[in-house]
């Protein structure tokens, strides 16, 4: 607060209640505000998408039988070049990869910008009904 708004609540015998927020509540809000790293995040996705792909190829190929993957072999509609084979296990998982890494990293980078514009209006709206927020236009 600023000190004239210290100096006329004491004149008149109110309590003054200091603003600044506990150490711990700041804390807290620090770690669940923090950024999401959007390269990590991509190749993390990159890493667990393509390795599912690939696992769940080669089972299958290992398995065998007279139609080998049919509903998994729908997914070369969607990346190029693969094929329910070992080789297409490669290729899938190659392209796999690289659509998780793309969604993660989009995903981080609007996370980020979400949190950032929330957190900017909840500020926003508490300086505007702070009750001395006339005072501060001095």
């Amino acid at each position: 607060m600023s000190k004239r708004i210290e100096e006329r609540l004491a004149g008149t015998g109110r309590a003054v209640r200091s603003s600044a927020p506990d150490t711990a509540q700041v804390e807290i809000l620090r770690q669940i505000s923090a950024r999401v790293d959007p390269v990590a995040l991509g190749a993390s996705l990159a890493v667990v998408g393509g390795a599912m792909l690939l696992l769940a190829t080669n089972v299958l190929v290992l398995k065998g039988g007279q139609q080998v993957g049919s509903h998994l072999g729908l997914l070369s509609q969607y990346l190029p070049g693969y094929r329910v084979t070992s080789a297409g296990s490669l290729v899938g998982a190659c392209s796999a990869a690289a659509g998780g890494f793309l969604l993660g990293w989009f995903a981080a980078h609007l996370r980020n910008v979400f949190l950032s514009t929330y957190l900017w209006m909840v500020r926003f709206w508490a300086n505007l009904s702070h009750s001395y927020f006339l005072d501060r236009l001095d």
